[in-house]
């Protein structure tokens, strides 16, 4: 067997534990009475109805690992109970045939570990009634979509105040935070950085090893894709330009 055939033993994947310990450890950085609110990514049009290939917002994968579009997260710490809820796309078959298969709200409960999961059309009336009554809410600044959902969330709470609703006052920015927990990793992190790390490796070596005078570079580009996905990297880590950062 070649050397290159033996591939360091690693994670294909985090497990789900790694994704709840994610969590909590952002709920005991929480003030209590407040919601934390985390926005997946969107998918951008390439042309007509075709679209780039999906990446994912990488502070919501950190504390999720749902990899589906549209997708909001709800860290709600409230009469010191934490809950973990998740506003997904609903099944749909139609929909699935064209874009892929759809986790669902019970699935998501499920398999990811969260106390409840809404459907995206109950997102704003929900939200709502969470907002009612607490202090602090967190969110990041950054996010220019997730700001102005929460604007208007706030505003739609600011109408029942007649009505004894109550507005949160303070807005903090979640990013420096994720950013700081996301410093450490995890047993399982390291190991998977490792087989990452490894897997990158033999494919600089392949395209080194296949260079020669006349080929393009996207030909060279083309052995490194291969390398990857024939050790179970599905994608390279890059994004395009309306993806990169987040």
């Amino acid at each position: 067997m070649k050397q290159q055939d033996n591939i360091l033993p690693g994670l294909a994947h985090l497990p789900m534990s790694d994704f709840k310990h994610h969590r909590d450890r952002f709920f005991a950085n929480m003030s209590e009475n407040s919601i934390a609110l985390f926005s997946a990514a969107h998918e951008v049009t390439r042309s007509n109805d075709t679209e780039f290939s999906f990446c994912q917002n990488k502070s919501f994968y950190y504390l999720t690992g749902f990899n589906e579009p549209d997708a909001l997260l709800i860290l709600l710490k409230r009469d010191n109970i934490e809950q973990t809820i998740l506003f997904s796309l609903p099944k749909d078959k139609m929909q699935e045939v064209w874009h892929g298969r759809r986790i669902g709200q019970e699935q998501a409960c499920q398999k990811y570990g969260f106390d409840q999961c809404f459907t995206l059309d109950e997102k704003n009336e929900l939200l709502t009634h969470y907002l009612d009554g607490l202090s602090q809410v967190y969110f990041a600044f950054d996010d220019q979509n997730l700001v102005a959902q929460v604007f208007d969330l706030l505003a739609q709470v600011r109408t029942t105040i007649r009505q004894g609703g109550k507005v949160p006052t303070q807005l903090v920015d979640a990013s420096p935070l994720i950013n700081e927990q996301r410093l450490i990793k995890s047993a399982n992190e390291i190991a998977l950085m490792r087989q990452v790390n490894y897997i990158s490796c033999l494919a600089h070596k392949r395209a080194m090893q296949k260079t020669r005078a006349g080929l393009f570079e996207y030909q060279i580009e083309n052995e490194i894709l291969h390398e990857f996905t024939r050790h179970g990297a599905r994608h390279p880590k890059i994004c395009h330009d309306s993806c990169r950062g987040r």
